[in-house]
């Protein structure tokens, strides 16, 4: 029988207040993944507790079934910093800014629910 492993960002730093910035403590906990090995399939949920949370570079997400999950589209937020975004165009979506900066782009289960 498998674990599933949660992996909250607020352990790792992230204030969630809509003014920190919380790219750090975000790639951090994104970092913490585990990545499996040869008999186990690595991966996590990346929590995110009710929060307004703003990052002013890419987030890196490096392990393949990796799912970042909030509380719900009225509660949890990530926002990109207005006045300190230097992210690039992703090379997926050259048109668009794109919030995460997969490692590579081989990575699973790689979507993220919508926050409107």
């Amino acid at each position: 029988m498998g674990y599933l492993t949660v992996i909250n960002v607020t352990d790792f730093g992230a204030v969630g207040d809509g003014l920190t910035d919380d790219t750090v403590a975000i790639n951090s906990a994104l970092m913490a993944v585990p990545s499996g090995g040869p008999l186990i399939q690595g991966g996590a949920i990346v929590y995110f507790p009710a929060g307004t949370y703003m990052v002013s570079s890419p987030l890196v997400r490096q392990v393949s079934y990796t799912r970042c999950v909030g509380e719900g589209k009225d509660a949890t937020t990530v926002k990109l910093a207005p006045t300190s975004w230097t992210g690039a165009p992703s090379m997926a979506e050259p048109d668009k800014s794109f919030i995460f900066d997969l490692l590579s782009y081989d990575v699973n289960g790689r979507t993220v629910p919508s926050q409107t």
